[in-house]
C-alpha cells in the first residue's frame, strides 16, 4: 500500500513539473499569448525609470497610451471605495481599442501599475453592479476582439485622495513603459 502511495505522489510531482515547464516555454516564446500579471509585477520598473515615456493630457481625454495596435484613452477618473478595505479607490475609466490582429484582454495587452508618492498601489475591489457579482477586474479581463472598442474601468487603492498618481503601462515584454499622471483634483466622487 505504501509503494502505491509513493508511486502516486511521484506521478503527481512529474505531472506538476511538466506543467511548469510547458507554462515557462509558452511564456518565453514571445508570442504574446500568455502572461501572468503577478510575475509581470515583479519585473516592472519604477516610475522614475529613464526609459519611461510620459504621456501628456490629450485632446481625446486625460491621457493615452498604446502598444502594437492596442490603444487606450483615459476618459475620466473617479474616487470611490475599495470594497475589500473600505479605503479610497481610484477608478480609471478607459476607452480601449484593439487593432492588434489578435484577441486579447486589457491586462495582457497593457500591464498597468499605479504609484502614489513613489509607492506601488494595490488593485482595489470595486463592484460594477448593484448585485455585487462583477468587479472592475472581471470586466477588464474579458476578451476584446480585434477591431473592437470597449469601455473598461480599472481600480487601485489610494494612499490619500490629494497627491497625484502615476499610471505606468508596460507591454508584455516590458520593453516599453508609458506613463499617465493623474491629477486627483480632477476626479469626481463615485
Amino acid at each position: 500500500m505504501k509503494s502505491l502511495d509513493l508511486r502516486k505522489n511521484v506521478g503527481i510531482a512529474v505531472v506538476a513539473c511538466l506543467v511548469v515547464v510547458a507554462l515557462a516555454m509558452t511564456g518565453c516564446s514571445g508570442s504574446g499569448e500568455s502572461a501572468n500579471s503577478s510575475s509581470a509585477s515583479s519585473q516592472n520598473s519604477s516610475p522614475d525609470s529613464a526609459s519611461a515615456q510620459t504621456m501628456t493630457q490629450s485632446s481625446k481625454g486625460l491621457g493615452e497610451a498604446g502598444f502594437d495596435g492596442f490603444d487606450i484613452v483615459l476618459d475620466s477618473v473617479e474616487i470611490g471605495a475599495d470594497e475589500s478595505t473600505g479605503g479610497p479607490a481610484l477608478l480609471l475609466n478607459y476607452t480601449c481599442i484593439n487593432n492588434t490582429g489578435e484577441i486579447g484582454d486589457f491586462y495582457h495587452m497593457m500591464i498597468p501599475y499605479a504609484y502614489q508618492n513613489g509607492e506601488e498601489l494595490s488593485s482595489a475591489v470595486v463592484y460594477t453592479d448593484d448585485t455585487k457579482t462583477e468587479t472592475t477586474y472581471d470586466v477588464a479581463s474579458r476578451q476584446i476582439e480585434n477591431g473592437q472598442t470597449v469601455q473598461i474601468t480599472d481600480a487601485f487603492q489610494l494612499l490619500n485622495t490629494t497627491d497625484p498618481v502615476e499610471i505606468q503601462f508596460n507591454n508584455l515584454q516590458h520593453e516599453d513603459v508609458q506613463t499617465i499622471t493623474v491629477d486627483l483634483s480632477k476626479a469626481t466622487t463615485k
